[in-house]
């Protein structure tokens, strides 16, 4: 899946090719990694993602103070967007 908005692009994507993948799949990856991604206006970002297709609950304010909602890649990595003051 490509992302764009404004300036910024994104590509998420599987660890294979359609035609290059194993016949077993490989061990889910680690959530020890996260990818941080700071938006001006998160609400913004969401409606935009969403809006494409992206499944995602809505943004929430966490309890250090940051709005932001997170979604898994098709790798198992967790992807935060979280609104930068």
């Amino acid at each position: 899946m490509w992302l764009r908005f404004g300036l910024a692009d994104i590509m998420l994507n599987t660890q294979y090719d359609s035609n290059e993948r194993p016949a077993q799949p490989p061990e889910k990856r680690s959530k020890g990694v996260v990818f941080y991604i700071g938006c001006s206006d998160v609400e913004l970002a969401y409606q935009e993602l969403t809006g494409r297709g992206l499944r995602a609950e809505r943004p929430e304010v966490a309890t250090y103070g940051l709005k932001l909602f997170s979604v898994e890649d098709p790798d198992g990595y967790t992807v935060v967007f979280q609104e930068v003051r």
